[in-house]
């Protein structure tokens, strides 16, 4: 049996002032923590906003440089129904590349690069079926050609409303 003596010196639970030290701790690791997350999403969103510039552009104009590498020369369309109807050619504005293989007796069209700015591609397509082969990107909001001083520019604007331009010339 116990006395009162040994039952006033155990103890059966944690003071207030115990339990209020670690509330505080608590909160503060808690707060430390979502500070944390909340840095790391910013970062995340920052790194997202800037994937079409550092991943996304750069590979589209390697692609587009070697394309346009095995062309003679080319010309720009309005669109795919401007090129397919042959409607007049263009200088700017346009979002309908064709490449030209110039041999000593004809000239031969030999793909076409459209950008369909409804869904956001641009893509390689066959100059007498009219179909795409394969797609170069699916997240630009526009991309647009033009001939300036003879040279060809390739504005992209990716999803974020960044800009981009690459430009150059036709084999000589």
């Amino acid at each position: 049996m116990m006395n009162k003596k040994q039952h006033i010196g155990k103890r059966a639970g944690f003071t207030l002032l115990e339990m209020t030290v670690v509330l505080i701790v608590s909160l503060t690791i808690a707060s430390a923590s979502l500070a944390l997350l909340n840095q790391n999403l910013s970062f995340y969103r920052k790194m997202q906003d800037q994937h079409f510039l550092t991943s996304e552009a750069p590979m589209v104009g390697t692609i587009m440089a070697k394309i346009i590498a095995e062309a003679d020369r080319y010309v720009l369309h309005e669109d795919l129904l401007a090129y397919s109807t042959g409607a007049q050619q263009v200088l700017s504005g346009a979002r309908c590349l064709s490449l030209l293989s110039i041999s000593e007796s004809q000239v031969e069209v030999t793909g076409l690069v459209i950008m369909d700015p409804v869904l956001g591609t641009l893509s390689y397509h066959d100059p007498v079926t009219l179909q795409q082969r394969w797609v170069i990107s699916r997240v630009l909001h526009d991309a647009v050609f033009q001939f300036t001083n003879g040279i060809l520019q390739m504005r992209l604007e990716g999803p974020n409303q960044e800009l981009i331009t690459y430009s150059g010339s036709f084999k000589l």
